[in-house]
């Protein structure tokens, strides 16, 4: 995280953009994609600062798509006429991949709803709008997952991503959010949430939509992730519970002293500390070749003596 800040104030300085006090602790700005993103959005709006106080995801990721919209380069720049239109279409796409609990959506669909939003503006000659809002950086274009390439039978079809896999997480925790009234009925059985967890776990393939609802879910409902989860969710023995309330440069974790309590007294253990770690990378910002490893361990007095036991969890997209 050290080499990721270093690297974010060596390029803000190269972009003669003064730092700011707090938003690079977050882990948007060490993307070196979206941190470039915000950068463009900050000249093309004449200034070379950050807004103060911009510090949460939310506020982070509201001011860079405000400041993108503004400047779509399609003869608004510098109004917020686009804004409106801009934000009803990618929540309209989040809303739809979280429906479809897909992490990406056919781009045929996603070009109906972009037309559908920005039906009172003509679009730029030769450019759609769902196209317009592509090479401004927040949507991506990728092949359709479910199609062989090799099968000449099937006619290749793309299907729409947002840029930064964050981003997707965030607008798709907001989109399933706003149609929840209790949220444990939601996570449990046939509820809308609930397919991201298998009773036991975590589905590994929404870890980013998880600890999306993980922040969100004490702002509008005052409940944390961990408290709405069904049932007793440390069956693999692990104490893997995190709280939403983490330090700023995400170092720290909190979890749940009633698991871990259930752990030592499952295994008769006098824990003496506990080891999380996690390192994770994301080529070209997004899920789809991202690579985690996570390194968990414990100590405890055997016979007088300190004990240690880690392991080590590999997960890599490969699509």
């Amino acid at each position: 995280m050290k080499a990721q800040a270093h690297a974010a104030r060596v390029y803000l300085d190269k972009r003669g953009i003064s730092r700011p006090a707090t938003p690079w602790l977050a882990p948007e700005f060490t993307n070196p994609l979206f941190l470039r993103s915000c950068c463009n959005a900050l000249k093309q709006e004449g200034k070379s600062e950050f807004p103060r106080g911009l510090t949460g995801t939310k506020e982070i990721f509201a001011f860079f798509l405000d400041s993108v919209a503004r400047h779509l380069g399609v003869g608004r720049d510098g109004t917020n006429e686009l804004v409106g239109p801009t934000k009803a279409t990618l929540l309209e796409i989040a809303v739809q991949m979280a429906e479809d609990q897909k992490d990406y959506l056919a781009r045929s669909r996603a070009e109906e709803i972009a037309e559908k939003r920005f039906k009172p503006f003509e679009a730029p000659t030769g450019l759609s709008w769902l196209e317009v809002l592509q090479r401004n950086g927040l949507l991506r274009f990728d092949p359709d997952p479910t199609v062989d390439p090799v099968d000449s039978l099937h006619q290749p079809s793309d299907v729409v991503r947002f840029s930064f896999q964050r981003f997707q997480d965030h607008l798709m925790a907001e989109a399933l959010l706003a149609r929840v009234c209790d949220v444990k009925a939601a996570l449990a059985g046939e509820g809308s949430l609930s397919f991201v967890h298998d009773g036991k776990m975590i589905r590994w393939e929404w870890r980013g939509l998880v600890e999306a609802l993980s922040i969100q879910l004490p702002e509008r409902f005052e409940v944390e992730l961990v408290d709405a989860l069904p049932g007793d969710r440390d069956a693999a023995g692990k104490c893997q519970f995190i709280g939403s309330k983490l330090e700023p440069d995400g170092s720290s974790a909190l979890i749940r002293s009633e698991t871990f309590d259930r752990y030592l007294e499952r295994h008769a253990l006098n824990c003496i500390w506990l080891l999380v770690a996690e390192r994770s990378a994301w080529p070209g910002g997004h899920n789809e070749n991202a690579a985690w490893r996570r390194t968990e361990g414990v100590c405890w007095m055997e016979n007088g003596k300190p004990t240690t036991v880690t392991w080590n969890e590999d997960r890599v997209n490969k699509k």
